[in-house]
């Protein structure tokens, strides 16, 4: 991520080796300072306390509509553009 600065993250809570949370917690002041949005996708009911996080940018429900999840990336990537564009 440091290498690559992404346009944004899409971020899966129930990952094998680290949890979204774990992630999130890894590099969240990183996350805020750069802004990069990150959109969460989760079949728990974990998702909506994740939507309360400032990291979060986003929640989606398993099984995401692939159309909502393209939308969804394009505002957040939009909305990124034109904060740093200063509007």
């Amino acid at each position: 991520m440091r290498a690559h600065r992404p346009a944004a993250i899409v971020l899966d809570l129930m990952m094998p080796v680290m949890s979204g949370w774990e992630f999130l917690a890894a590099c969240g002041d990183e996350l805020l300072a750069e802004h990069i949005p990150v959109a969460v996708v989760s079949a728990e009911d974990d998702a909506r306390v994740a939507a309360r996080r400032p990291t979060v940018s986003a929640v989606l429900s398993k099984p995401v509509d692939l159309d909502l999840l393209m939308a969804t990336l394009h505002r957040l990537i939009a909305g990124r553009a034109a904060a740093e564009r200063g509007g």
